[in-house]
């Protein structure tokens, strides 16, 4: 199974990646950045409408565990405080920028009703070009190389979370270009929510997420309960 997760999000550029992943009826966990949700609205709650897994993934991106308590707080509760606003649901998880996270932070997040999840495969697409010092060609050896992986037995007895970047334009092509070659390496491809059986990924009661056996089960990519009328 590849858990499929996008960071950095949401991007004032991404509706032809959200009608890409609308068109596959794939939904993904979408990790995102609150100064982001503060600035373009309107995205967030595409992802949400799309019925796609909101998750935190702290106000400005910084390396957690070189702020203060009171720093750290701030990034997760300004984060979920701006999801609930904009979107009308409250995550119940979130994901460390840079995978920065030790036990005093996730301490502070569990104190917010945060789960930390975290990844075990990066595409380091963030670092592609002009935005980092990797080419094109070398990211697309690192997908190939999950591919192999999909199709060798790698994960024939556990699954993959994967860490990819609705960061810019250049991430989302790539997502969309080895997504076809990943679906068909992995028997499944699910959002990280699912992955974990976090069928109560908010606050809101009212809001029900497919299990892992729900959404496997049904080819048609089942969709969150009660998504319409957060309370």
């Amino acid at each position: 199974t590849w858990g499929l997760t996008y960071d950095d999000g949401p991007n004032c550029s991404h509706n032809a990646f959200y009608d890409f992943l609308s068109q596959n009826k794939q939904k993904a966990s979408m990790f995102f950045i609150g100064s982001n949700v503060a600035d373009w609205p309107y995205e967030a709650k595409r992802a949400f409408a799309d019925n796609h897994h909101i998750s935190v993934h702290t106000w400005s991106h910084p390396y957690m565990t070189t702020l203060t308590n009171d720093q750290v707080l701030a990034e997760l509760y300004y984060t979920k405080k701006v999801i609930h606003e904009i979107v009308g649901v409250t995550p119940l998880s979130w994901r460390p920028p840079f995978g920065d996270a030790d036990n005093r932070i996730r301490a502070i997040a569990q104190q917010l009703n945060l789960a930390t999840i975290i990844w075990n495969l990066d595409s380091n697409d963030w670092q592609m070009q002009p935005m980092g010092p990797k080419t094109s060609a070398e990211v697309d050896a690192i997908f190939e190389d999950f591919v192999k992986m999909g199709q060798n037995g790698s994960f024939s007895n556990h699954g993959a979370i994967a860490l990819q970047h609705e960061l810019n334009n250049a991430t989302m092509s790539k997502a969309q270009q080895w997504y076809s070659s990943i679906k068909g390496a992995f028997k499944h491809v699910v959002p990280a929510a699912s992955c974990l059986n976090m069928t109560h990924p908010y606050a809101e009661t009212n809001i029900t997420y497919p299990s892992f056996a729900e959404y496997i089960g049904n080819s048609s990519s089942p969709t969150p309960s009660g998504t319409n009328s957060p309370s």
